[in-house]
């Protein structure tokens, strides 16, 4: 007797397909009267999955790789109820079917879909399969046309917002992050920043509907997703857009859902979003094109990102900034000009050159825990703003006094085990002579200083001792990592 498999698809649970216990049930009864054994470790179930794309299916995957395995296959024969359960795509299944037939000596078996033998069974299992293809291309189309009417009637057809929860289809606003929606909206209006107001909602212990903190992006999504205000939105092709405005693209209509954003309040913001939007300088090149001697040295001494070179009124290299920041991710402005930039290197870079001076002080070895430090000293910058939060929290209602204080006492013991081990690193740090290496500095330091020199020599210049410049807001310092070979 010999063993089969049991392969079993449902693409969704509203499609109008046998459902699982109805293939197995089927399967089951093919396999006793051919006489083949049908073990339950080899029953192979994917629910809600489609079948365009085999490496999303891992249940399919794992049958193929055990019907792979040396020196033969534990079993001769995949039952499918059709053959469209096996592939929608007509390409990946003549491939993964002649693997299973060449390799593995294994057939594909379709219960529904009795095939003859010989080279004309092969050809209606082809035509068999191109059919379904096109079937499935054709309901796609359909679907999409179908969800785009909904869409104009004010129906909703995609996962909740944040700030609602799907009940019976239909959006009903969520109790708990139904006040955070209403809080961003608050704090924009009252002129915080879109990356504070990602800060604060992650440390008041909120995520994402996908369980990410949140950035700047998603506060700036949310405040102009007319869906707050009770309407629906809708892309014809699938892809979420930042501005969304009615076009041919974009169906934006009245829905019948709860409003936790009043008009006027969205209207608001929509007018601050874009007179900030106009203020920006016209016709400015994007900050990647202003190269300075300075640029891919600069690091953040909260997060460890790159700074990168700002531009305002359309001055050249006007200012820099931590790459996280601006995006969202570092709870740290790191802001400098350019012009105390320069002088503040310079200034490190001469007191490094006189051989006199302290080495343990000026001198920074590459091998020191310097990850682990800017990494402690990032958490430690957030503490005050944490515990800032909690107490916005707490005063807004959306904490209890006994989570408040619980919090800050969370936060205190934090702050206080960061400190401790930030001690223990700084006392690993070992001095190192760099007498010989001053010279170099300060010839670096002439070239810097001259007119007579390119960006680019400048650039190469300071690249020859220095690997990384670290710069700390807090301090106003300066740490200057140089390197240590000769």
């Amino acid at each position: 007797m010999d063993i089969a498999a049991a392969y079993i698809r449902v693409s969704t649970d509203k499609q109008d397909e046998l459902s699982p216990d109805a293939q197995l049930r089927l399967l089951k009864e093919y396999a006793g009267a051919h006489d083949l054994y049908l073990p339950d470790e080899f029953i192979y179930r994917e629910i809600g999955i489609s079948g365009r794309k085999a490496e999303r299916r891992p249940e399919f995957m794992k049958m193929i790789a055990q019907a792979k395995t040396k020196p033969a296959s534990p079993f001769q024969t995949i039952l499918v109820w059709k053959f469209s359960r096996f592939a929608r795509n007509q390409e990946e299944s003549i491939v993964y079917k002649s693997l299973l037939k060449k390799q593995c000596s294994v057939e594909v078996v379709s219960v529904s879909e009795p095939l003859v033998d010989g080279p004309f069974g092969t050809l209606i299992e082809r035509i068999i399969e191109w059919m379904d293809e096109y079937y499935s291309i054709r309901l796609s189309g359909e679907v999409l046309r179908g969800m785009t009417e909904k869409a104009m009637r004010g129906g909703f057809q995609s996962y909740a917002p944040f700030g609602y929860k799907l009940v019976d289809h239909e959006l009903v606003p969520d109790p708990e992050t139904k006040k955070v929606v209403q809080y961003i909206f608050q704090q924009f209006r009252a002129n915080v920043s879109l990356t504070e107001i990602a800060h604060r909602v992650t440390d008041q212990g909120y995520r994402t509907k996908f369980g990410n903190a949140f950035e700047r992006r998603n506060i700036e999504y949310i405040l102009q997703n007319p869906v707050y205000i009770g309407k629906v939105l809708w892309s014809k092709n699938g892809r979420r857009r930042r501005d969304w405005k009615e076009s041919d693209d974009v169906i934006v209509a009245e829905s019948s859902h709860e409003p936790i954003i009043t008009k006027e309040e969205f209207e608001e913001v929509q007018k601050i979003i874009y007179l900030k939007k106009e203020m920006l300088p016209k016709n400015s090149r994007p900050t990647n094109e202003y190269v300075h001697w300075l640029s891919g040295l600069m690091k953040c001494g909260s997060c460890g990102s790159s700074m990168t070179v700002a531009h305002a009124n359309g001055q050249r290299a006007y200012a820099w900034q931590c790459r996280n920041y601006s995006a969202g991710r570092c709870r740290v402005s790191h802001s400098i000009t350019t012009k105390k930039l320069e002088a503040a290197v310079l200034s490190q870079l001469k007191q490094d050159s006189i051989p006199t001076a302290d080495p343990d002080v000026h001198y920074i070895p590459t091998d020191t825990n310097l990850n682990e430090l800017n990494q402690i000293r990032l958490s430690l910058s957030r503490i005050p703003g944490k515990l800032q939060r909690v107490k916005e929290a707490f005063a807004a209602g959306i904490d209890t006094l006994q989570e408040y204080a619980d919090n800050k006492a969370k936060i205190q013991k934090e702050e206080q085990e960061l400190r401790a081990r930030m001690e223990q690193l700084q006392k690993k740090k070992e001095p190192t002579n760099i007498i010989n290496f001053a010279e170099r500095i300060r010839y670096v330091v002439e070239i810097l200083e001259s007119d007579t020199y390119t960006i680019e020599d400048k650039r190469n210049a300071i690249r020859s001792v220095v690997e990384k410049i670290i710069y700390h807001k807090s301090s106003g310092s300066l740490e200057i990592v140089y390197y240590t070979h000769e």
